[in-house]
């Protein structure tokens, strides 16, 4: 069997007298199939995983029998799902929403016990709407940080999910995947024309094999282009991006006041404290332009270990003593997806962030209009 590393969901309504229709694999090279149902909605998904090899010949031979599903959806119905896990590690899955009389026959056969599947293991399309997989490499670079490469060799970053799904049910957290594994990401399909790209839009990532430095070594050029050591002097700076739309914004946040400490290359330490002027006496102010409340996305230019958010009215700027305009309100900022979220930002008021780092903090500022 040709290897084309792919997983392939089909979410659709049985073909009525379509006939057999041969798979794309021997059953000689099937390890394993999950057989998921549900009623109504992917909360109440339950599984049964069938090893035995002549069950395994018996759901394979009914799948085939099944036919091809055809792009269509049944809302509210019973949907019943494959997940044919192949002995090469490639996965191939099919989705029925309707004709499923000899399915359920074969639910019901199967002599494995029937256990819930949580929602994240469910064969890709069963309940999301979204683009086609993208088939990726993981590559990390010296310091960590997280790329992928897709079959073009294009290189690009994404956001990902706080979970990634791999095959036999688990998940893993995106700090767990190694350079050389293998990914589907699946989302909104739009890449940001930047260099490397930015795939932002992801809903779902599933890790479909587990893989080697040996393996991402041929991509590690493409990192090695763009990598540069960090300076361990230079403080770092914010940008901030948001949604509005089908619009998405982003802008450099001004900086301010800040703490930093570091070692230089021989070996000696170094602090730098810059204290200036209160955020509303700022001079040059971001500004940000919001119809309502939007969520703003934090993006340091290296990962930060915590972030607080104070707020002021627009019009405290005009104070003339900013003792008046007082400690400032807090303002919500959370953790999302791996990334830094002040929540509800609303237009009016000058943001101040405080993000933290090992090193010291740094304060950035902004203005919404």
């Amino acid at each position: 069997m040709k290897k084309t590393g792919f997983i392939l969901a089909l979410a659709a309504v049985l073909c009525a007298g379509c006939g057999i229709q041969k798979l794309p694999f021997q059953i000689e090279d099937v390890k394993s199939i999950e057989v998921y149902r549900f009623e109504g909605v992917p909360a109440a998904a339950e599984k049964k995983v069938v090893t035995e090899e002549n069950e395994v010949e018996e759901v394979y031979r009914k799948l085939q029998a099944a036919g091809k599903p055809q792009q269509a959806r049944t809302a509210g119905g019973t949907v019943i799902s494959f997940r044919v896990k192949l002995k090469d590690g490639d996965l191939y899955e099919r989705i029925y929403t309707a004709g499923l009389e000899p399915l359920e026959d074969m639910w019901e056969e199967i002599s494995a016990a029937a256990v819930a599947a949580e929602e994240i293991e469910l064969p890709s399309d069963t309940n999301h709407s979204q683009e086609p997989a993208m088939k990726a490499m993981v590559l990390r670079d010296p310091s960590g940080d997280l790329y992928f490469v897709d079959e073009k060799g294009g290189l690009f970053t994404a956001s990902l999910p706080e979970t990634i799904a791999v095959p036999d049910g688990e998940s893993l957290s995106p700090e767990e995947l190694k350079a050389g594994d293998t990914v589907e990401l699946y989302g909104d399909g739009i890449m940001l024309e930047s260099y490397p790209g930015q795939y932002q839009g992801v809903t779902r990532a599933v890790r479909i094999r587990e893989g080697t430095e040996a393996d991402a070594e041929p991509y590690r050029h493409l990192l090695e282009e763009i990598y540069t050591e960090p300076d361990p002097s230079e403080i770092p700076s914010m940008n901030l991006e948001y949604t509005e739309g089908e619009l998405v914004t982003s802008a450099v946040l001004t900086s301010g006041n800040y703490e930093w400490t570091y070692v230089d290359e021989n070996g000696e330490g170094h602090g730098v404290v810059a204290c200036g002027a209160h955020i509303l006496e700022w001079k040059d102010l971001t500004e940000i332009r919001l119809e309502g409340p939007a969520d703003l996305k934090l993006l340091p230019s290296r990962e930060m270990e915590s972030a607080e958010v104070l707020r002021w009215p627009a019009s405290a700027r005009d104070l003339e003593d900013i003792v008046q305009a007082g400690p400032g309100a807090a303002a919500e900022v959370v953790r999302q997806e791996g990334e830094w979220v002040i929540s509800g930002a609303e237009p009016g008021y000058v943001y101040l962030v405080t993000a933290n780092w090992p090193e010291g903090y740094v304060e950035f500022g902004f203005l919404t209009e």
